[in-house]
């Protein structure tokens, strides 16, 4: 199915830190994601709306079924929108903590007559889909998946993961324009050590300690980087201790 347009919406997933007020990140998002748009050559949907002052908490506890409604307000005008999944179809299971895990149990049961919903590359995992955009230019240019802002701040959780799939499948030189690529190299081998240590307890981690150990991508013993990732999160907590600043993690 070929893509004839794109979706970006503010289902409140534009407010990380709980403040009340994703108006200024969402704005600067959707400038980015017009961008993108434009670079692909596709029409760009927004929907702003307030959903997080009738649904406060947690985003990820509820976002297929936020974004599902703000995509349903396109209906006639998209007939069938296709819903980025997270989570491989494998893996379906109804979790309490990320909605994702349901996608291909959820998304067929919100489809009405005017919109069909589809769960996007459901047989691929998190590693093969970082393989396939590492080849695809506009994502070079304009990929975001930081948690706390419109550029990519390159040391959250979330963009030290992207960065490191990206390394492991052999494309992170290629993403200098929206990753400072310093500061993934400055953390990599605590973040590894970190990987290592919690992947036991968290599939998207798993997945990318199975994908460094198949790919042979760590250099030194494992123990080597679980033992930085600890002395580095003794860093953090003795610089928290002297209400020194740490980044956000």
């Amino acid at each position: 199915m070929a893509l004839r347009s794109l979706g970006f919406f503010d289902v409140g997933n534009h407010d990380p830190l709980h403040t009340g007020d994703a108006e200024h990140l969402f704005a600067e998002r959707l400038s980015k994601a017009r961008a993108c748009a434009s670079d692909i050559g596709l029409p760009l949907f927004d929907v702003e709306s307030n959903l997080q002052e009738w649904f406060p908490g947690v985003f990820a506890r509820l976002h297929t079924l936020r974004n599902a409604s703000a995509a349903l307000l396109l209906a006639p005008l998209v007939r069938h929108y296709v819903y980025a999944s997270a989570v491989p179809v494998w893996m379906t299971k109804l979790s309490p903590a990320d909605s994702a895990y349901g996608d291909a149990v959820l998304l067929p049961l919100l489809s009405t007559e005017a919109m069909t919903f589809h769960s996007g590359t459901p047989s691929l995992d998190s590693i093969a889909k970082t393989r396939m955009i590492s080849t695809y230019p506009p994502a070079r240019r304009h990929l975001q998946v930081c948690l706390y802002e419109a550029r990519n701040c390159s040391r959250c959780e979330k963009c030290l993961r992207r960065q490191l799939a990206l390394d492991v499948a052999g494309g992170l030189q290629h993403f200098q324009k929206v990753f400072d690529l310093r500061q993934f190299f400055r953390a990599r081998s605590w973040y590894i050590g970190y990987v290592l240590t919690y992947a036991a307890q968290n599939e998207p981690l798993r997945e990318l300690a199975t994908a460094m150990r198949a790919a042979d991508y760590a250099r030194y013993p494992e123990v080597t980087y679980r033992l930085r990732w600890w002395f580095h999160r003794l860093w953090r907590w003795l610089r928290r201790k002297c209400r020194r600043s740490v980044d956000r993690f």
